[in-house]
Parts: C-alpha cells; structure tokens; sequence
C-alpha cells in the first residue's frame, strides 16, 4: 500500500477469521531512510470489527545542519545569534528539576550552531538585534546532514576614545 499525497493510506481486503479466532496485523510504514513513530502499531480485526481509521503514524526523520557565524572582516565568530527555520525561531526543550524549559537555539561562544530539521526545503536564517549579515536566509534542500553551512556577519563597529596627557 501506498499513501496518498495528503499521506492517507488504506488496505482493502485483509481477511479475518470467522471461526471464532482473531487475527492481529502489524502495520510498520517505510519510506527509504525515514524513521516514524510510532515505529509500528498492531490492531486486531474481528467480525463485529472491521473497519479501524485511528492507524496514524509522524514522519520522526530529521536531518543536521551545521555550521558557523563569523564577522566578515578578521573571521571572528558571532555569539548569540538566533537560528530560524522557515521564518519560526528554532527552540529545544530541556527537562530541569523545576519541569520544561524552552529556549532559542543561538550560536555558542565560537560562533558554531547545530538544528535538526524534517526534510525537504526550508529557508534557514539568523538574527541578532543591532546585527546585519551578507546573507539573511539561504533557500535549502535538507535530504541529507549538512555541515558548513555557514552565515557572516557584515556588522561593523565604530571605536571611539580620547587620548589625553602628556606633552606636544
């Protein structure tokens, strides 16, 4: 069987036993390299039974993409930019002792980032206030892990000072 493109499936004619006894089938989707979850599900025809429409499966398949954030004079790494996926901040969820923590995916200290995303195309950007970059978004095809995919940071800062003392 294969779903449709709205990912809707049905499987026609599976036979039950009549006799009295039931029988137990174990659907698993596939799809190439795709994981889903739940990874399989059993359901259990019977005469008063026959037909089950809560079979739903997700898509749990994700893809890496990596890379870094760097000034683009001298190549030194931004921290602190935000990660965007098709224009939706990138968050992950972290469990404490004080229950679930949600925070924005931001580039570390070297400038470097990781984000999982489902596969297909997505437009990957960055932000940071007071920030501009040479390249906001980039237009990607996510089908396999990505690394070096890598933004810069065209930002440039103004230093200011007095020089005061001494003789002329």
């Amino acid at each position: 069987t294969v779903t449709d493109a709205k990912g809707n499936f049905t499987v026609n004619g599976l036979p039950f036993d009549e006799g009295g006894r039931n029988i137990v089938y174990r659907i698993t989707p596939i799809y190439g390299a795709h994981t889903f979850s739940p990874a399989t599900q059993s359901i259990l025809l019977t005469p008063e039974d026959k037909v089950h429409t809560q079979m739903d499966f997700t898509d749990a398949t994700s893809v890496t993409l990596s890379g870094n954030v760097c000034y683009q004079y001298g190549n030194f790494p931004v921290s602190g930019v935000t990660l965007l996926v098709d224009g939706k901040t990138v968050s992950r969820t972290y469990t404490t002792t004080d229950g679930e923590v949600d925070y924005d995916v931001t580039t570390d200290t070297q400038g470097a980032y990781v984000i999982q995303v489902t596969p297909g195309s997505h437009v990957i950007s960055v932000s940071k206030e007071g920030h501009s970059f040479v390249q906001e978004e980039i237009n990607i095809q996510c089908d396999r892990d990505i690394k070096d995919l890598n933004f810069t940071d065209k930002t440039l800062m103004r230093l200011m000072g007095r020089v005061a003392g001494g003789e002329r």
